[in-house]
């Protein structure tokens, strides 16, 4: 009898861990769902943001370099109006790039530097702008427009009051594995209040 006893208690032990195991299972299979959706519901915002951030800049900026173009043709400015058109071009063929939402590196600091030669014609040469770039990071992909609010920014504030003299640079280089791309302007810069 006590071998048939501890035989029924082993099966017992036996079943209760399966249903454990099987509630377990369950559980994980469920957390892994979740994640997953959590995971999925964040890149979608993101790639939101990112859409809905690009549609912001295009047409502000087509609307201003339009005027810019025509007070330069009313003004008889024609050089200077050409050439904008033809960057302009330039500008939105790399911004459509066929529908991609990531752009090498190479491709976006041209559409960077499209914008600023388009903004230094508008503000008269306001600004010099230099590129230091690390040619063996400019294969890897980046979100298109991904410098352009940095530049809009450089110009807008960080040349605020400045007249002939301002400077913005973007550096692209690699630390401790990521890929870096600072920009930076020669502006008066800010309070530390505001800052904070």
């Amino acid at each position: 009898a006590g071998e048939y006893g501890t035989q029924i208690e082993n099966m017992a032990n036996s079943e209760e861990f399966y249903h454990m195991e099987e509630s377990f299972n369950y559980m994980s299979s469920q957390l892994k769902q979740q994640f997953d959706k959590i995971y999925m519901e964040e890149i979608a915002l993101r790639d939101a943001k990112i859409m809905a951030l690009q549609s912001q800049i295009n047409p502000h900026f087509l609307y201003n370099t339009l005027d810019s173009i025509i007070w330069m043709i009313r003004s008889e400015e024609y050089d200077g109006a050409g050439e904008m058109v033809s960057l302009l071009a330039k500008f939105f063929r790399i911004s459509l790039s066929q529908g991609k939402d990531m752009i090498t590196l190479e491709k976006e600091l041209e559409h960077a530097s499209s914008y600023l030669a388009i903004q230094n014609i508008r503000f008269k040469d306001k600004f010099e702008f230099h590129v230091d770039a690390d040619p063996e990071l400019l294969k890897y992909f980046c979100p298109k427009l991904s410098i352009q609010p940095l530049l809009e920014n450089a110009i807008y504030h960080g040349m605020d009051g400045m007249y002939e003299d301002g400077e913005i640079e973007i550096r692209i280089y690699e630390k401790n594995g990521d890929i870096k791309i600072d920009v930076s302007d020669n502006g008066p810069g800010m309070t530390q209040e505001k800052i904070d």
